[in-house]
Parts: structure tokens; C-alpha cells; sequence
């Protein structure tokens, strides 16, 4: 069985999870994207990051805290973000 989560948290690996799970880019000002996921009016809004790849840790929590509180990730999602792993699937 194939491992369903990958070792490294990166903000383009990040925004393809959340693309997966249902969100769509809304709106790109300066340094911020905004996401939307349509079916659960769920809004995030990500500062994009200097280097390319580093999620900011305000950022994490942010996507933690839609994904569970509109309940589009399961716990082991949930779980596997908590400690900066990407999820490849939800």
C-alpha cells in the first residue's frame, strides 16, 4: 500500500491539496492568495511566500482550522498537517 502522505510541506504542494479538496484561487493581491471552496463557502486567504516553497505556520493553522471547521478533511488529514506533512489525498 502506498503511503498517503508525503514528508515535505511546501506552499505549491499546499495549494495543489487544496485545489484536490475542492478550493479555486478567488483573488491574488500583492503578496496574498485568496481561495475559495464554493460548496462550503470556506474562504482562506495565504500569504505567499518570499523563498517560493516555506509555509508560514499562521498560514497552516489557517488551512487547519477551514478544513475542520467546515469538515472537508478527515482526522488523519488533519493530523498529517498538524505536524507538516502534505497530505496527497483527503
Amino acid at each position: 500500500m502506498k503511503n498517503a502522505f508525503t514528508d515535505e510541506l511546501t506552499f505549491d504542494g499546499l495549494l495543489q491539496f487544496l485545489q484536490r479538496t475542492g478550493f479555486a484561487m478567488v483573488a491574488k493581491v500583492g503578496n496574498s492568495l485568496a481561495l475559495q471552496h464554493t460548496p462550503s463557502n470556506a474562504l482562506l486567504v495565504l500569504s505567499i511566500p518570499r523563498d517560493g516553497r516555506t509555509v508560514r505556520p499562521a498560514d497552516l493553522i489557517t488551512v487547519q482550522s477551514r478544513l475542520e471547521s467546515h469538515q472537508l478533511a478527515n482526522v488523519a488529514t488533519l493530523s498529517q498537517l498538524k505536524f507538516r506533512k502534505l497530505p496527497l489525498a483527503s
